[in-house]
């Protein structure tokens, strides 16, 4: 199991809509991770937060489940507001080893970027390039299905509500000797408009203190090409944080 207690300070918003799922697959059994944060944002919103994240991994020989949870709660000019929050689950197949089948939902919201909700279902292969204790390179490709409902005004360029088909593509790679350092970058794109991507790119270094505690610094970038009217199209998140694992 881990817990991690994290204070992160942020710039320019802090962006879910995509998951690093390879960060949260855990060992054989049952792990976890618990998150508290406070951040500070300027961008899209200006604004003191706080939230909470949370996942549990399943690993089994044949499987892997993974629920992963996100929200924060923003205070601007002294008053709260709903800021955003998310919730992923995905299984893998593992039996297969190099090659994994692997599906997912996931259902977010982000009051900044003006989404009101957003539900995605998808699926795809895993394939693990290599692995052992010291590197680990894998990609993943699937294909989702996705709705947006967006809160925006009538006169609005963008629309409030769509259903698209996407092409989604990740690469990960992790080095550890003593200090860990964990790379990753998304890539979704609709099938119907080229023109219209998701991207996403982190790198996060982890760095042992003594015993159980660790220090962990991350560097987060959000692209979107076609977002809706008055969102800026790119979000950087800079946090830094002290863990404890057991």
């Amino acid at each position: 199991m881990v817990l991690t207690i994290t204070i992160c300070f942020a710039l320019v918003g802090m962006a879910f809509g995509q998951v690093n799922i390879e960060k949260y697959r855990g060992k054989k059994g049952i792990s976890g991770n618990v998150n508290l944060q406070l951040n500070s944002a300027a961008g899209n919103a200006d604004f003191f937060d706080g939230g909470a994240a949370a996942n549990l991994t399943l690993n089994t020989d044949d499987y892997t489940v993974l629920l992963v949870g996100h929200g924060l709660l923003g205070f601007a000019s002294g008053k709260r507001f709903d800021n955003q929050g998310l919730a992923h689950l995905r299984i893998t197949w593992t039996e297969k080893g190099r090659f994994q089948p692997e599906s997912f939902f996931q259902s977010d919201y982000s009051r900044p970027r003006k989404l009101v909700a957003r539900l995605l279902l998808g699926g795809g292969i895993r394939t693990i390039l290599f692995e052992n204790e010291i590197r680990h390179l894998s990609v993943g490709n699937s294909v989702l299905w996705e709705q947006e409902n967006y809160d925006l005004p009538s006169n609005a360029q963008h629309s409030d509500h769509t259903s698209i088909v996407r092409s989604s593509n990740y690469v990960n790679l992790r080095l550890n000797k003593g200090v860990e350092l964990a790379i990753s970058g998304y890539y979704q794109i609709s099938l119907s408009d080229l023109n219209d991507a998701r991207i996403i790119g982190q790198a996060e270094i982890i760095n042992p203190i003594v015993g159980p505690l660790e220090q962990r610094t991350s560097l987060r970038l959000r692209r979107d090409t076609d977002p809706p009217d008055n969102v800026k199209t790119n979000d950087l998140h800079l946090g830094t944080s002290f863990g404890i694992r057991f």
